[in-house]
């Protein structure tokens, strides 16, 4: 990849990670656009950049989690991510293939949009348990696939356990961590420095935490459905393309 190439993806990356419009969906869309092959190792450096900017922006709640040894809040990010670890050990080949699939990635975000505008109509405030932990860690797992969003599908299935709309995202948030950096590391075995990487990392880096306050000024004044028409269109606007070639 060319020094524009890194930057188009840091770029996109940063924004949509947290933003709740899939990361994955749009870095497939981008990397077929520019013909971009073999592109694992600088997706490990993005989410590992991304993954930065997240530590930094919840740093308090970190902090305050290990100050108060809130061994039960751990608990329950475990358990949220241990759906995720099988689902993905278990589907791998499949979600590989469906990043080469634009109708994939266009079904996909029609499932986030749908997610998104759900949200809107559900507020309730029960308190997290295990098994609503469990039942949110499920909604991570099946966003495993493109296209479908991980903070908005989380989001939503938090949500949906009960959670009110700051539980349920700053859940969401504390239970990224680790998957991505788990599944940052599976994939670190085919990591290949690149100079160019670093400037990359830095502008994902800033841009992300950009996102994470602009994305959580949309959940506090629940506005989070607007993003859902943005989704429906990018899909929309891919099937029409598909259809278009076809």
């Amino acid at each position: 990849m060319d020094l524009f190439q890194i930057l188009i993806l840091a770029c996109v990356q940063a924004f949509t990670e947290w933003l709740p419009v899939s990361s994955s969906g749009h870095l497939a869309i981008i990397q077929n656009l520019f013909n971009i092959k073999d592109a694992i190792s600088f997706d490990v450096f993005l989410h590992l950049a991304s993954v930065l900017a997240l530590i930094v922006f919840l740093r308090r709640d970190i902090i305050e989690i290990i100050r108060k040894r809130n061994f039960r809040l751990i608990l329950f990010i475990v358990l949220a991510s241990i759906p995720a670890a099988i689902f993905g050990f278990l589907v791998k080949d499949y979600v590989e293939q469906a990043f080469s699939s634009l109708m994939f990635i266009a079904f996909g975000l029609i499932i986030t949009s749908i997610a998104l505008f759900s949200t809107k109509f559900i507020n309730k405030d029960e308190k997290l348990t295990w098994k609503r932990s469990l039942f949110i860690g499920l909604f991570q797992a099946i966003a495993i696939f493109p296209g479908i969003s991980r903070s908005g599908f989380t989001l939503f299935g938090g949500l949906l356990a009960g959670l009110n709309r700051e539980k349920a995202f700053k859940f969401s948030l504390l239970m990224a961590i680790p998957v991505i950096l788990g599944a940052s590391l599976l994939k670190f075995s085919n990591f290949v420095f690149d100079i160019n990487f670093i400037m990359g990392f830095l502008i994902c880096s800033l841009l992300s935490y950009l996102a994470l306050t602009v994305f959580s000024k949309i959940v506090i004044k629940n506005r989070i459905y607007y993003l859902g028409y943005y989704c429906m269109l990018l899909a929309l606007l891919i099937l029409a393309l598909l259809f278009i070639k076809s």
